[in-house]
């Protein structure tokens, strides 16, 4: 790579980086007022635990939101920002559940992105002592993410993924605990829409949604992979995503749910699957 080549790619992640930093700062400030609109009942429903993606807030799942409070879940949302340690994300997740526990709720996490990659590690890192009913992974990177790991070889890149999102460039744990521990349903919901910054960057290729491939995303402890015809930010802005989202969380197979016009794909020859 010439000089002017690495000078236009390092203009390329500054840009990026200025504009992660300032889509997150606004959104953030949405997710503070969008947190207020759904408090949920403290009725023994069972409760849904959001973790947003890498760079953003709450106010991104608001679509998720509304479909699960339309379907009488309480929904509870969990705010972090990239410079946060992965472990006090954990913890915010371990307190929610005590709390939704207390109140005679199940729980249930649905993550997206960098938000599936914690919901899944804080519930490994654990060993069983997070009590939950399933987790939904859309487009979590659980086998590493290649985007993640081209970030931290620039200044701009590394400043933007932060603490939190160093926890991407490494696969997860390949297997999953299986004796003594309550066994939650893990599933993902992929896109294969390669429309994102990272295909824009060039580090990704196009068996991807954008921003993570879909090999990063069949880690072999799923229960369940759907793969979608969707980029990487519909996962969180589709409504028929959302409906497959509740459908899946309310005890359905995702291969059951989703329409025939959807791409499965299978989780991995070591993982548990069903139909995708």
């Amino acid at each position: 790579m010439s000089a002017m080549d690495r000078l236009r790619l390092e203009a390329k992640y500054r840009a990026w980086s200025f504009a992660m930093g300032a889509a997150g700062a606004f959104v953030r400030t949405q997710s503070r007022i969008r947190r207020a609109l759904y408090p949920g009942k403290e009725d023994g429903l069972d409760t849904v635990v959001l973790l947003h993606g890498l760079w953003m807030g709450s106010s991104c799942m608001r679509v998720l939101a509304r479909c699960y409070a339309a379907a009488g879940y309480r929904v509870v949302f969990i705010d972090y920002q990239c410079s946060a340690e992965p472990a006090t994300v954990y913890r915010a997740i371990q307190r929610s559940a005590v709390r939704a526990a207390s109140l005679g709720s199940r729980v249930h996490l649905v993550g997206h992105s960098c938000g599936g990659v914690l919901a899944v590690s804080a519930w490994l890192e654990s060993q069983g002592a997070l009590d939950v009913e399933s987790i939904l992974c859309l487009g979590a990177p659980l086998n590493g993410s290649q985007a993640a790991r081209e970030l931290l070889g620039h200044p701009a890149g590394q400043r933007t993924l932060g603490r939190t999102g160093g926890i991407l460039c490494a696969p997860i744990a390949r297997e999953r605990p299986r004796h003594g521990v309550r066994q939650p349903r893990i599933a993902m919901l992929a896109g294969t829409r390669a429309n994102g910054a990272a295909r824009w960057l060039g580090v990704i290729g196009k068996d991807s949604d954008g921003m993570v491939e879909i090999a990063e995303t069949r880690w072999a402890g799923l229960d369940q992979h759907v793969a979608l015809d969707c980029t990487h930010r519909g996962l969180v802005h589709r409504r028929h995503v959302a409906a497959i989202a509740v459908a899946f969380t309310s005890g359905s197979a995702l291969a059951d749910v989703a329409s025939p016009r959807l791409n499965r794909a299978p989780a991995g020859d070591a993982g548990r699957t069903s139909h995708g």
